[in-house]
């Protein structure tokens, strides 16, 4: 049996154990790319908060006492 790509020979399976395992690493290699897109969305959207949550306080607060709570790191 071969693997194909784009129509072309790149790998030949003679053993159906061996195959199955190559599943089994793409669908964790999929797991993990999700997971690190997830990750990514998630600090993103925690940027985008903590400067909304920083305009509005700015906004609300007499000059003197304006306080930042971006996020560290």
């Amino acid at each position: 049996m071969f693997l194909t790509r784009r129509n072309r020979a790149v790998a030949a399976i003679d053993d159906v154990e061996q195959l199955e395992r190559l599943r089994a690493d793409a669908d964790e290699l999929a797991d993990i790319r999700a997971v690190d897109a997830a990750w990514q969305k998630t600090e993103e959207l925690q940027s985008d908060t903590s400067n909304i949550l920083d305009s509005v306080l700015l906004m609300a607060m007499p000059k003197a006492n304006h306080v930042s709570f971006g996020m560290v790191g």
